[in-house]
């Protein structure tokens, strides 16, 4: 009977290993900052959750005993943890274009659940002693300049780790269906 259940228990963790989706295999957070022609700025953070949680809230602990202790709180406790580190990571990113510093708005979180998801998916890989892929939540915010920046400068917080940063100043059209669009040239 043991056996059966311990075969079942790892059948089900493997399946949850394997169903996992994976956003991107880059194991370090990443920003895409946008910049549109109207002087909107929107701010796409892609982070390693656990990893970022772990050195924001329970550095000293190894990264085992940090997984299995979040993925044991109440959802309460997992709620005003995150509440925390979201206001932290708030806190501590800012935009900058050409020297001054842009306030963002319209902050987007990944759902509570979402996380509790992927930090228990963590902490069952972990514990089985296998090598997984991290998997990266999005963040989002938007901000607005008076004017096209000439350049764009970004700063997160330590627990975000070493970000790759990418920015993009999309060239739009609008294209008729069943028509080949108007030359785009790459800059």
């Amino acid at each position: 009977m043991m056996i059966r259940r311990a075969l079942a228990l790892s059948a089900l963790v493997l399946g949850v290993i394997v169903a996992a989706p994976r956003a991107h295999d880059l194991a370090q957070s990443s920003a895409v900052v946008t910049v549109r022609d109207t002087g909107v700025l929107e701010l796409r953070l892609s982070v390693p959750y656990e990893d970022a949680l772990h050195a924001s809230a329970m550095p000293r602990q190894p990264q085992p005993l940090f997984l299995a202790t979040v993925s044991s709180m109440t959802d309460a406790r997992v709620a005003a943890l995150l509440d925390a580190f979201q206001a932290a990571l708030q806190r501590g990113t800012r935009v900058v274009a050409d020297g001054r510093t842009v306030p963002l708005t319209s902050w987007q979180w990944p759902a509570h659940g979402e996380v509790r998801a992927t930090i228990r998916r963590a902490s069952m890989i972990a514990t089985l002693g296998l090598h997984d892929h991290v998997e990266r939540l999005t963040i989002t915010a938007s901000g607005r300049t008076s004017e096209l920046p000439r350049q764009v400068q970004l700063q997160v917080p330590a627990a975000a780790g070493p970000v790759l940063l990418t920015v993009v100043r999309p060239q739009e059209q609008w294209l008729r269906s069943g028509a080949l669009s108007a030359p785009i040239t790459i800059r």
